[in-house]
């Protein structure tokens, strides 16, 4: 369900899947991105990781809302982060490969992306460290021995404990890991897996949703009414409890993506922030049209989508780059400091991009200024916008100045 404001009138327009948590995993052996009803355990795919000779074999949400993985070289060689689009699948790596056999992928409420070293040395893996994870070039750094061999998954619950899960020659237990020294406790063996699929099957994905409910994926299972499950794990007891058939072959890892009613917060973190613009710029400057960024329901992400995020749902004006509600000088300073005025770099919301066009020149100067709003403080408290004659005639002498600039 969706709210539209405009102007003063709310306009109630109805979607089927709005608002919908949802948990993402790599499966159809590690070459396929689906997504798995909580509620009835039921998968759907998402689209292939374009990725034919990796495996990837996780999946973290990381605050901003993107999905990262693991992917496997082939041979099992090395591993290497990988970025997910979610709605079409497609991978991306990040970097160059660590060195290090990985598995498990978890993202901390701060922003600190973890995992562990699977330990398997006739392949390559012969640690079971747990290490951070720089989200920029993939690069891995040592906290310390888990003593786990066999990891398989990571997942966080509300109150910032880092929970894993082992399989393999561990069999399916679970155990909490110190941040600091890496060191693993176990908490309970899981029970109720073997039963439920009349395999070995093992736990190679958990979850916590925001009630601290704990999900889990099974990843392979000979059963015809229940391949590949989804569960519900008592933590203390370790009991697993069937919910449904994914339908999946082989889920690994996976991430559980929160539900939010806000509309136009695409990375479901509960605000309307700079990461959600720049989503939704990147979509339209792509010519891409996800039914999640069309705001006006009209079978199109466009422009017009842009200005009812701006206006109508952050009430805000065109050059707020901090988005704070104003625009005024300091919007202008901060976009200028990023350094991107004029040059053929990606530039996003904050760096002056308010043209969709992922760059910052005098067109968004133009576009900001004629908004109107330039000065006149929060967009909320403007009952009626004045004639913008003065603020454009300011932009265009800020357009010169720049120009200027640029020929010295």
């Amino acid at each position: 369900m969706r709210w539209h404001i405009v102007g003063s009138l709310f306009v109630l327009t109805l979607i089927g899947s709005m608002g919908a948590a949802e948990i993402y995993t790599p499966h159809a052996r590690h070459t396929q991105l689906g997504l798995i009803d909580p509620n009835t355990g039921v998968g759907t795919n998402i689209g292939s990781f374009q990725q034919p000779d990796l495996r990837l074999v996780s999946g973290a949400f990381d605050n901003d809302g993107h999905f990262y993985s693991i992917a496997l070289l082939p041979g099992n060689t090395d591993s290497q982060l990988a970025r997910v689009d979610t709605s079409s699948g497609e991978a991306t790596l990040i970097g160059e490969p660590t060195g290090e056999f990985l598995v498990p992928l978890e993202v901390s409420n701060d922003g600190t992306m973890y995992t562990v070293g699977y330990y398997w040395p006739e392949v390559l893996g012969d640690t079971t460290d747990l290490f951070t994870v720089n989200k920029t070039d993939g690069q891995i750094t040592s906290v310390g021995a888990t003593g786990v061999t066999r990891p398989m998954d990571l997942a966080f619950d509300s109150q910032g404990t880092l929970w894993l899960v082992s399989g393999g020659d561990d069999g399916n237990h679970l155990f909490t890991l110190n941040q600091a020294t890496g060191q693993a406790t176990m908490v309970s063996a899981i029970t109720g897996v073997e039963e439920a699929t009349e395999s070995g099957a093992e736990i190679m994905g958990i979850m916590f949703d925001e009630h601290d409910t704990l999900f889990a994926t099974a990843y392979y299972s000979s059963n015809a009414e229940f391949v590949s499950p989804l569960f519900n794990i008592d933590t203390a007891s370790g009991v697993a409890t069937v919910i449904g058939n994914t339908g999946f072959v082989n889920p690994h890892g996976g991430d559980y993506r929160y539900a939010s009613t806000l509309l136009g917060d695409f990375n479901n973190n509960g605000v309307l922030d700079v990461a959600d613009i720049d989503d939704l710029m990147v979509r339209v400057a792509a010519g891409e049209n996800p039914m999640a960024y069309d705001l006006n329901d009209d079978a199109a992400v466009n422009t017009e989508d842009i200005r009812i995020w701006v206006k109508d749902l952050a009430n805000t004006w065109f050059g707020d780059a901090n988005l704070d509600g104003e625009f005024n000088s300091e919007d202008v300073v901060a976009s200028f400091q990023a350094g991107k005025y004029g040059l053929d770099m990606d530039a996003g919301w904050a760096e002056g991009d308010w043209t969709a066009d992922r760059r910052f020149g005098s067109e968004d100067l133009v576009a900001a200024f004629e908004d109107g709003g330039y000065g006149l403080g929060l967009r909320a408290a403007v009952n009626a916008v004045p004639e913008p004659s003065c603020a454009i005639l300011l932009g265009i002498g800020m357009i010169g100045l720049c120009r200027l600039r640029n020929r010295r």
